[in-house]
């Protein structure tokens, strides 16, 4: 399979075409980059589900109070677990 750039793709299709890749393939090229980031991401949406799931609205909570609430108890879980998600233990 050829590699496709996006300074390939920036100078023949789109002037200032700026890529920003969170799996670190168009960076790297390296498919098991790729995979491991997509791993990674899986299971943080996992844990969030859960907690989701585990963790009903409190009465009258805002859908964004909610959510920021399911958000810290994700990020406490992963980082209480020393899970590789999380940027300040990878």
């Amino acid at each position: 399979m050829q590699k496709i750039s996006s300074s390939n793709i920036s100078s023949k299709y789109l002037k200032d075409f700026e890529l920003k890749d969170d799996g670190y393939y168009w960076e790297t090229g390296d498919r098991q980059i790729l995979k491991n980031q997509f791993r990674k991401f899986s299971r943080v949406l996992d844990s969030f589900s859960t907690a989701m799931e585990s963790t009903p609205p409190e009465s009258k909570e805002k859908i964004l109070d909610y959510l920021e609430r399911i958000a810290e108890k994700t990020d406490k879980y992963l980082k209480n677990n020393n899970h590789p998600n999380r940027k300040d233990s990878s």
